[in-house]
């Protein structure tokens, strides 16, 4: 079986690509992160946590009004049950829109002051070959 010349280089040089689990991934992603800003990691849980219960409260709204016409509800009841629902829902989009803008902001933050300075610095300090053999694969 033949063999393209970049994995020749590799397998002569010694040089074994690195394999990393999701959970070492997610560390390494999040460990400054948790270091630097605790609150960030708590508003990122907040936003998962209310967009699971929007798209659970949008359901229950109709499940709520069939159940209160099957009981016979008055209609003012109904009315109530609806707009208390509709009350709740919109004052859980209004935190998790503001949590969402938060989040990206200091995501945005993130990537300007940690990550791409350490891309700079990795790119900076590669080898030209190593450099010009992901250049090859890239394009």
């Amino acid at each position: 079986m033949l063999q393209s010349t970049a994995e020749q280089t590799e397998e002569e040089a010694g040089v074994k690509e690195k394999n990393y689990s999701v959970a070492q991934n997610l560390f390494y992603i999040f460990h400054p992160v948790w270091k630097e800003k605790p609150h960030y990691m708590l508003m990122l849980i907040g936003e998962a946590v209310l967009s699971i219960g929007m798209m659970l409260m949008a359901a229950a709204v109709s499940a709520v009004a069939v159940s209160s016409l099957e009981k016979g509800n008055d209609v003012i009841v109904l009315i109530g049950s609806i707009m208390a629902f509709f009350i709740c829902y919109g004052a859980g989009n209004v935190v998790y829109t503001f949590l969402k803008i938060r989040n990206s902001l200091i995501h945005i933050e993130m990537r300007l002051e940690w990550y791409v300075p350490e891309l700079f610095l990795k790119c900076m300090g590669m080898s030209v070959e190593k450099s010009e053999q992901g250049a090859k694969t890239a394009g």
